[in-house]
């Protein structure tokens, strides 16, 4: 789901010493820290001229910073995307270590930034390939995992959630699809990830115009390169969409061949149901109170229901942010809460929002005649499980015995094993997924294809 953070940045960053960008050595993770919350971020210094930019927990990557400068051990990075515009300051405290402060639209805070150490990610043995392919005439880019080539192989295809992701779902620094795949090549399965349009190696794509249906049409373009993939038994080609690729997975095998699907944490539910749920969890996780819960929510449904006008009121809608982020935040430079305002006010007008707000996916899950597992965290504030496992529930007990549920009870959104599941524990929780996930679903895959 969308992940609503005042930073919706690009940067940019100023030259480039050998000493501090060796080769092979640009890559560096860190955070940003504005208004007592921390948001995780990744550079690579080394990649195209000046570098790029990550920010996993809004979904943005490959954003080009336009300028880096670099003198004795003092380093100032810039993005300006247009809409947003962000300067980094810092100090070289070691070959390892940047620190420093940031300005953003008004605001100030600081950030800190540590070289990527290898290995931090476990391999698999099986073998690695960079694949192209088209939707029209947009490139998509991906890597597709196989246990040998020897033979023909089960696959999955792995679609990511909302906001422009790359092929690993890096959420927080936990790269989600990357770290799933080892489980599934030791299944012999194999498995292609792929670049979101306007992110990692794909084409942009349009993506301010897009919505659910347009990545649809990108995931059916996988479908149709994996199909003609001679190390592919392209009768045994299944789909794993997490959130919003819950949601894609269905449309796809709706129309195609498809073996199987996954939904893992998938909306079963209509987008307005979601969106109020997931934002009163969320204020709970940031101890407001019930008034205030109250009072936010009220303000939502004002915005959202004025949004769904055939004559929109912007200038209502506008007031009503202003309301809705006064009580959410403290911004009290004025430039920055109309800037903050004019990106909430292009997220909910966005063709995207407006068919996820409207869309119901149950329609297709209900004419699925194939296998389908539906797994939630029982911890997940942002796709409820209780609220979205009532349909699977109901299905299985109308007689769907190709559907089964299961529930990780200590899980949140990314099947991490959780405390409270907030969206903040994301970043300060290990990078593994709660125990017995990837045995689960594997093992259920496994069953399927055969």
């Amino acid at each position: 789901m969308k992940k609503t953070i005042f930073l919706l940045t690009i940067l940019s960053v100023l030259s480039n010493p050998v000493d501090l960008f060796a080769q092979d050595e640009g890559q560096w993770e860190g955070k940003i820290f504005i208004s007592g919350s921390s948001l995780n971020f990744e550079i690579n210094f080394d990649k195209q001229e000046h570098g790029v930019m990550n920010v996993p927990a809004q979904g943005a990557s490959g954003l080009r910073l336009n300028k880096k400068e670099i003198k004795n051990d003092s380093i100032f990075f810039l993005v300006d995307s247009g809409r947003s515009h962000m300067r980094f300051k810092g100090k070289i405290t070691h070959k390892d270590s940047i620190r420093g402060k940031f300005l953003q639209s008004g605001m100030s805070g600081e950030f800190e930034l540590y070289r990527q150490k290898p290995g931090k990610n476990k391999e698999h043995s099986g073998i690695d390939r960079e694949v192209k392919f088209h939707n029209d005439t947009i490139q998509l880019a991906g890597t597709l995992s196989l246990p040998d080539t020897n033979k023909q192989h089960p696959s999955v295809i792995m679609i990511s959630g909302s906001g422009q992701q790359n092929r690993d779902e890096n959420v927080f620094g936990f790269k989600v699809f990357k770290e799933m795949v080892p489980s599934f090549i030791n299944k012999d399965i194999a498995v292609l990830r792929y670049d979101d349009r306007g992110a990692g190696d794909s084409d942009p794509g349009n993506v301010q115009e897009c919505d659910t249906r347009d990545f649809a049409e990108d995931a059916k373009a996988a479908y149709e390169h994996l199909k003609q993939n001679p190390y592919i038994d392209n009768d045994k080609i299944g789909i794993l969409g997490h959130s919003e690729g819950g949601i894609i997975a269905p449309m796809i095998a709706d129309d195609h061949n498809v073996k199987f699907i996954i939904l893992m944490a998938g909306p079963t539910i209509p987008g307005k149901d979601i969106l109020i749920k997931q934002a009163g969890k969320v204020s709970q996780t940031m101890d407001y109170s019930e008034k205030e819960i109250a009072k936010q929510k009220k303000l939502r449904k004002q915005i959202y229901e004025e949004v769904m006008q055939e004559s929109t009121d912007t200038s209502k809608i506008k007031n009503t942010f202003r309301k809705l982020i006064q009580a959410n935040t403290k911004v009290s430079d004025s430039a920055a809460m109309e800037k903050y305002v004019q990106q909430q006010m292009d997220f909910v007008m966005s063709p995207w929002f407006k068919f996820y707000y409207n869309y119901d996916p149950a329609p297709k899950l209900k004419a699925l005649d194939i296998p389908v597992l539906a797994v939630f965290g029982g911890k997940d504030i942002q796709v409820d499980s209780r609220q979205n496992k009532v349909l699977i529930q109901n299905m299985i007990q109308q007689g769907k015995e190709n559907y089964t549920l299961k529930v990780f009870p200590e899980a949140n959104h990314l099947f991490q094993h959780a405390e409270t599941g907030s969206i903040k524990e994301y970043q300060q929780l290990p990078k593994e997924f709660t125990e017995g996930f990837l045995k689960y679903i594997t093992k259920w895959t496994k069953k399927a294809v055969h």
